[in-house]
């Protein structure tokens, strides 16, 4: 939220039998590596090697806390990354390796301390650049659901114990926010609603094949589960004056 980061590092060979990449393929490939995207910093060239012709692209986005502008209500979910909720779905949900989950899920815990404490500093640096805005603490989906285990290790119970210490950490922090800054609040109602619906859930409400930049995302229905929940809480606490 607050480094920049790099979306893409793409690398294609554009030769053609004539020895060079055609116009209509290098404007393809420019259009891929996101020229002219908003807050995109773009670097696209163009190699020659002995074999032919490689065209290289990285995308940089600005740090997303440059487009808070003047909003009113900044909703925030970070942190998923840093606790290495993919290396537990690839070693756990994909590998169904204990030794690796357990790894995964062990590092987990031990980084929890130090992201909530990151989170923090990103949230007080957010307010720093508008005070007046409501800063909502989102909590993550529960990505594990059911009864899951890899071998003999329970990792929906231990995925289940993590995030609720998390999510306890978050809310204590909002709480913590609100009284020394003002204007934070915790979305509770996030968990509510997702109740049932994580990966191995009855009815999962996250992607776990298909498109990689999908994969531990919200289907649709997530999306609108959450923009409702989202809402319920505008409603309730804002409205009513409660963090």
């Amino acid at each position: 939220m607050t480094e920049p980061r790099m979306i893409s590092d793409m690398r294609r060979d554009i030769s053609d039998p004539e020895g060079f990449g055609s116009a209509a393929r290098i404007a393809s490939l420019l259009a891929q590596c996101g020229v002219g995207m908003d807050g995109a910093q773009t670097d696209f060239t163009i190699e020659q090697t002995d074999s032919g012709f490689t065209a290289l692209c990285s995308v940089t986005l600005d740090p997303q806390i440059q487009a808070l502008g003047d909003a009113t209500d900044v909703f925030v979910t970070i942190g998923g990354n840093d606790l290495g909720f993919v290396s537990v779905a690839s070693a756990c949900l994909i590998q169904e390796d204990e030794a690796l989950c357990r790894t995964a899920v062990e590092d987990a815990e031990e980084r929890l301390d130090g992201i909530l404490e990151s989170e923090r500093v990103a949230l007080v640096a957010l307010k720093e650049i508008n005070p007046d805005a409501r800063v909502h603490l989102v909590p993550y989906p529960r990505l594990l659901e059911g009864d899951l285990t890899v071998g003999s290790y329970d990792v929906s119970g231990e995925i289940e114990d993590l995030q609720g210490r998390w999510e306890t950490g978050l809310e204590t922090m909002a709480d913590d926010l609100n009284e020394t800054h003002g204007g934070f609040y915790y979305v509770g109602a996030v968990t509510d609603v997702w109740d049932g619906h994580g990966l191995a859930g009855e009815e999962p409400w996250i992607h776990s094949d298909g498109n990689i930049a999908e994969i531990l995302h919200p289907t649709v229905e997530g999306w609108k589960a959450t923009g409702h929940a989202y809402l319920a809480h505008l409603g309730t606490s804002i409205l009513n004056g409660h963090p």
